[in-house]
């Protein structure tokens, strides 16, 4: 397993794999139509360690590359005094993080004009690309049929389907 975090500090991200904590293991909580959490423990000693910050991109991945989480970490890390080492006092820092999908929830989708005379695929593929330009690619789409017309409520729900990093499909009703 792999931990790397980058604190958006300028020196990109960081690998933390060796000091994951090996008596607490990473837990990583999905749940439908929630975010995915993971909570984490690093263990150092090091005077040189690089506290992770609030915000901080954190990847959890396989040798690989395949990753198990990716996210952010929501707050700073809490941090408890184990005693004293070869390089100085030990830590132990506590790490809560949130799934990519928790920038999806962060975004309102504006009120929008109906779509008309367009096929599903394209109204999907704006859809998306109101909610976060340029962070989904959409040529896989299919145009499917034209939808007469299709209206997006205000107080629209967000599907979510895990696939890769996370999309998000927004829930739009076909009107006669």
């Amino acid at each position: 397993m792999i931990l790397t975090i980058d604190n958006h500090d300028g020196a990109g991200a960081r690998d933390y794999t060796a000091a994951l904590e090996s008596e607490r293991l990473p837990k990583i909580v999905r749940k439908l139509n929630r975010p995915a959490k993971a909570q984490l423990s690093l263990i150092s000693d090091d005077p040189q360690f690089v506290v992770p910050a609030a915000g901080g991109r954190i990847k959890v991945s396989r040798a690989d590359g395949y990753a198990y989480f990716t996210g952010y970490l929501t707050s700073e890390p809490e941090f408890e005094y184990l005693g004293w080492g070869q390089h100085g006092p030990v830590y132990r820092y506590l790490l809560d993080a949130t799934g990519d999908e928790w920038l999806l929830d962060r975004k309102r989708m504006l009120q929008r004009p109906t779509l008309t005379s367009r096929t599903v695929g394209a109204a999907l593929k704006q859809i998306t690309e109101d909610i976060l330009p340029g962070a989904f690619d959409s040529t896989q789409v299919q145009k499917s049929g034209i939808a007469a017309r299709v209206q997006c409520e205000f107080a629209i729900e967000l599907v979510r389907a895990r696939c890769g990093v996370g999309v998000a499909v927004a829930l739009c009703l076909p009107r006669p």
